[in-house]
């Protein structure tokens, strides 16, 4: 038990300071329901609600819901370039239970699988 906490709290420090506000400022998007405004390194934007951020796949995440058309995506936080909070037009609608069966899909799957969920 030891041994894992000291490896969760190496993980902590293997992680810049600008990565850990990027997490904590997602973790309160996550809290208000804020809509974000994402651009990600290869020039894409998106405009999402925060779910959730975890690990996945080795890297940090954070699982979004659209807000135009209200599907589950998955978005490395190294691929996140900059992101702003938008004013509040919409609610979620992905519930809890849909949003852990998503995570539980995506982790359950090899990495040469088509994902379709």
């Amino acid at each position: 038990m030891m041994q894992i906490l000291s490896q969760i709290d190496s993980w902590d420090h293997e992680f810049s300071q600008e990565d850990q506000m990027l997490v904590a400022k997602l973790d309160d998007a996550v809290q208000t329901h804020q809509i974000l405004n994402i651009k990600t390194t290869d020039e894409k934007t998106y405009s999402v609600f925060s779910c959730k951020v975890l690990h996945l796949e080795g890297h940090l995440t954070l699982i979004a819901e659209d807000a135009a058309d209200h599907c589950l995506m998955v978005i490395p936080l190294h691929k996140i370039q900059s992101w702003e909070p938008l004013e509040k037009s919409s609610t979620p609608r992905v519930t809890n239970f849909e949003l852990e069966e998503f995570i539980v899909a995506v982790r359950s799957m090899n990495e040469k699988e088509t994902r379709l969920i």
